[in-house]
């Protein structure tokens, strides 16, 4: 969207990115979700998040589910990023492995995913945002992220997916249930829920064309206003033939 608003028409870089639109994949889309606990290193808050992820990923668009539309790593399995990914985004694996917190925070604390990548913990918890312990575990953090997208499908089904993430995660308390699906050993009487953000990829390009697409209709009457308050002032007097009212207004219309 701020491409189309801020780039020349005609440009070389539009019409590169025109070609590469038309002949290559097509750009993915990209929901983030984040959340903030005093402490949400614990079970409770990992199976909110579980909970999110199901939602999410029970998205369908035209037939195609998350599994159809995702984006893919080298081995052709769906991707996220964010603290799932230690479990290889695996419901089953988590709940058969954690079953205190003392279980989630070793899984929690090593320095890669099972596929072998690198853990990058600021990423996960926020730069400065989570405390470690003498074996250099993570034993605190105030929030954490994950990140889906989708990367397959047409242009279309990827922006009614991405409308489809919006709306779910604005109604997010009364779509999901904290309690359904937990691991047996959580506790989700005794530890709030945590507070839930979310956003796009390109939500901030969506914020910058409304910003400007949603003031169209007070500028036109804004300029409406000033020209028939200049056409008045320029005819000076209300003699419609000496002060030539239509020739004012014609002239301030053409500007």
């Amino acid at each position: 969207a701020s491409q189309d608003l801020w780039t020349p028409q005609g440009s070389p870089i539009k019409e590169s990115n025109a070609f590469r639109k038309q002949y290559y994949t097509p750009d993915s889309e990209v929901g983030i979700i984040l959340l903030t606990h005093n402490n949400i290193i614990n079970i409770d808050s990992f199976n909110y998040l579980w909970n999110i992820f199901d939602e999410v990923t029970s998205i369908t668009i035209d037939e195609l589910n998350y599994s159809d539309m995702c984006a893919r790593n080298g081995l052709g399995a769906c991707v996220s990023f964010g603290p799932l990914q230690f479990w290889s985004q695996n419901r089953t694996i988590f709940n058969n492995s954690i079953h205190n917190n003392e279980d989630l925070i070793n899984a929690i604390s090593v320095p890669n995913y099972p596929d072998g990548s690198f853990v990058n913990r600021n990423i996960l918890f926020g730069s400065n945002n989570y405390q470690i312990d003498s074996d250099n575990r993570i034993i605190s953090a105030g929030g954490m992220s994950h990140m889906l997208a989708v990367a397959y499908g047409t242009i279309d089904q990827q922006f009614r997916w991405a409308g489809e993430f919006l709306e779910l995660m604005s109604n997010i308390d009364s779509n999901i249930d904290s309690n359904s699906n937990t691991n047996s050993n959580s506790n989700t009487n005794n530890v709030d829920n945590p507070n839930v953000y979310y956003l796009l990829g390109r939500s901030i390009d969506d914020e910058l064309a409304k910003s400007i697409t949603g003031d169209i209709t007070l500028i036109v009457v804004t300029y409406v206003i000033m020209i028939v308050f200049a056409c008045l002032v320029l005819s000076k007097k209300l003699n419609f033939i000496d002060s030539r009212v239509g020739l004012a207004h014609c002239g301030i219309g053409i500007i």
